[in-house]
């Protein structure tokens, strides 16, 4: 038991850092140790386990079904977080199956946890939901909503830094992204640098932060700025001749293709 409850607090820790893998892993190994009748701790380790696409891209329908039925025990508890929580990485899954009216329905079924719209701002998951909604409306090119929600996502993720890590740096690449699709390349930049400070002052994994400059190498392509981005290109560890691509670097892999 108490083995049990140790790895859904790790799950949950690893889940603040934006390790993935290791909440997958450490919120699996709750559920196989916890009895039947810790009905609170196997729920949120269930609702933790639901989040494992984000590490291996998997969206297909088995996962989905995972996600659904995490959705139940959780509304059973009463506990808003992690009805949020699950809520709005079900929307994430929809938008990473390409069905974006489907995700924007399950993020205002999101928006409804609490009755009124500012309740939402206290909420530990709230960057989460900003950050989803705001970039799928960048994808459809509504920019200026995209901008409100992307704004106020990095507003609240890194006000305390209480967000998921993950949930931090997605909402200012996807906030650099809008600047590009305006053309104000050195917005983007400064919002880049403005990510790089925040890892001076609290833990971001490599991973993360390897992200930032292969995003910062996009930029520098969309400039005309080739050297600099050549540069990246044979710094980040990354090569053609790589027979194995993880799903987490499928990012860096996609703007390394782009630079050459």
């Amino acid at each position: 038991l108490v083995q049990g409850r140790v790895a859904a607090t790790r799950a949950n820790l690893a889940g603040f850092a934006g390790d993935v893998i290791r909440v997958v892993a450490f919120a699996q190994q709750a559920l196989d140790l916890l009895p039947e009748t810790e009905t609170i701790m196997r729920t949120i380790a269930r609702m933790l386990l639901a989040h494992a696409f984000y590490a291996d891209g998997d969206v297909t329908a088995g996962r989905e079904q995972i996600i659904v039925e995490a959705v139940v025990p959780m509304r059973a508890i009463g506990n808003l977080s992690g009805i949020l929580s699950i809520l709005t990485a079900l929307a994430r899954f929809y938008f990473m199956q390409g069905k974006l009216h489907r995700a924007i329905t399950t993020y205002e079924e999101a928006a409804q946890v609490v009755p009124e719209r500012g309740d939402l701002h206290a909420l530990p998951g709230s960057p989460s939901y900003y950050f989803g909604l705001g970039d799928i409306l960048r994808e459809r090119n509504e920019v200026v909503k995209a901008d409100h929600l992307l704004s106020q996502s990095i507003e609240l993720a890194t006000g305390a830094l209480t967000a998921a890590r993950e949930v931090v740096i997605q909402s200012y690449l996807s906030f650099a992204r809008l600047q590009m699709a305006r053309r104000d390349y050195h917005a983007a930049l400064d919002t880049l640098k403005a990510f790089m400070q925040l890892t001076d002052i609290h833990h971001f994994l490599p991973a993360q932060i390897a992200q930032v400059a292969a995003v910062e190498a996009q930029v520098k392509v969309a400039q005309g700025n080739l050297v600099e981005a050549l540069r990246w290109a044979e710094t980040s560890g990354l090569s053609c001749d790589d027979t194995e691509l993880p799903y987490a670097r499928e990012l860096e892999y996609l703007i390394l293709v782009r630079v050459y």
